[in-house]
């Protein structure tokens, strides 16, 4: 299960369009949620997707496995401020790349910096610098478990 970028989540226009940006960069994109059907219509969706949905220990396992967790957010189907993956990703140490939304800020202030992304292009440019720079990655995801377990989330 090992990966650059993960997504765990559902299949929407947003989010698909921005994991085809990820694997344009030829990261290795790891995709786990219901996206069995899209893959019919989205041949770059069929070597991404690596299985349904994963929880509990398991996606602890998928987010320690990565370089990149992504973030992406429905906008379809009655848009999210935030998810749950807003905190597990951080949660479990790994680097974060978030949709753009005002909660985001509030809840990690100092943590947001650079880690976020609203286009499919700068989430390319973004996965690429990422994947390859270790040395700028690791402290970001590391001060955004700090702030998960300094703020009780």
């Amino acid at each position: 299960m090992a990966s650059d970028v993960v997504f765990v989540g559902g299949c929407e226009p947003h989010c698909r369009d921005m994991l085809e940006a990820a694997a344009e960069t030829g990261a290795d994109v790891a995709v786990l949620g219901g996206w069995q059907r899209a893959t019919l219509w989205h041949p770059v969706l069929r070597k991404l997707v690596r299985g349904r949905g994963v929880w509990d220990e398991d996606h602890v396992i998928a987010l320690n496995a990565t370089r990149i967790g992504l973030d992406l957010l429905k906008k379809r189907s009655g848009p999210d401020s935030s998810a749950t993956r807003t905190f597990e990703i951080r949660a479990c140490g790994t680097f974060l790349l978030a949709d753009q939304f005002p909660e985001h800020g509030q809840l990690f202030e100092e943590e947001r910096g650079p880690n976020s992304s609203t286009d499919t292009t700068r989430c390319g440019r973004k996965i690429t610098w990422y994947v390859g720079h270790d040395e700028e990655r690791e402290p970001i995801a590391a001060a955004g478990r700090e702030r998960c377990l300094r703020s009780g989330y």
